[in-house]
């Protein structure tokens, strides 16, 4: 995948009949939050279920350069709202995730594009010791 590009985004609901107004929200969004952060989104699940009155809306992805998948879940009282706050959540995730590889010492780090650079190589060389 080359950068900037959205691999498939599944909104289901075992439970609900979604329109094509939310199916274009969430797409919109999942595309807004991948852009702030990794650039490169291998998949993203969506899926809304109605449980006592509520909605709970749960948002599963992976994106290329990191090999955990990222979850969020809420509950509200629309589908709207309750994907929404989720998607609050799961930028946290990105973002939180992506300053600590930029920050871990000696580690792979994402560079500005998003993408994970090589392992870090040692600048100098330990001295040998006297008493090996």
């Amino acid at each position: 995948m080359k950068l900037g590009d959205v691999g498939p985004i599944t909104v289901e609901s075992p439970n609900l009949n979604l329109g094509p107004s939310l199916r274009q929200h969430v797409e919109r969004g999942i595309e807004r939050s991948i852009s702030r952060s990794f650039n490169t989104l291998q998949s993203a699940t969506i899926s809304f279920k109605e449980e006592g009155g509520l909605l709970q809306t749960t948002i599963k992805m992976r994106v290329e350069g990191y090999h955990e998948e990222f979850v969020a879940e809420t509950k509200g009282s629309d589908c709207y709202k309750s994907f929404n706050m989720a998607l609050i959540k799961l930028d946290g995730q990105l973002r939180k995730t992506k300053e600590a590889l930029r920050t871990r010492k000696g580690h792979r780090r994402p560079d500005k594009d998003g993408m994970l650079s090589p392992r870090m190589t040692r600048r100098w060389e330990e001295p040998e010791s006297d008493y090996a």
